[in-house]
């Protein structure tokens, strides 16, 4: 009685990269570049301090210049401090900065470069 080894897996056919052996997978990474409306430049997670970027406009590496604009959650809490009768506070909202809709902007050609919404 003869014992036989198993028979060896079958190879692939495919296409194998010069110097790239059968059987062994070739590693690489994939850059991917999102570039949406004027909320997020190029893929950056905006917030409310000033972030280091490229401005789109005149091509120059800045630190983003902030201003801070009243948006739908500004609107929202000052409704619902009117709503539960919180009347001389329901302005309070207007002035503090952590309500506020974060606009980024390039110190030298003042192009919006993005937004930070908080809703």
């Amino acid at each position: 009685m003869s014992v036989q080894a198993p028979a060896p897996p079958p190879q692939a056919v495919g296409y194998y990269p010069q110097g790239q052996p059968a059987g062994q997978s070739q590693q690489s990474s994939t850059t991917v570049v999102i570039q949406g409306n004027n909320d997020a430049p190029m893929g950056m997670a905006l917030q409310d301090c000033p972030i280091t970027t490229k401005c789109p406009s005149c091509k120059s590496n800045v630190v983003t210049q902030i201003k801070f604009e009243i948006g739908c959650i500004t609107v929202l809490v000052t409704f619902l401090l009117c709503l539960f009768g919180f009347y001389l506070c329901c302005f309070i909202p207007c002035c503090v900065g952590r309500c506020k809709d974060v606009v980024h902007l390039c110190p030298n050609c003042k192009y919006i470069i993005g937004k930070y919404k908080r809703m």
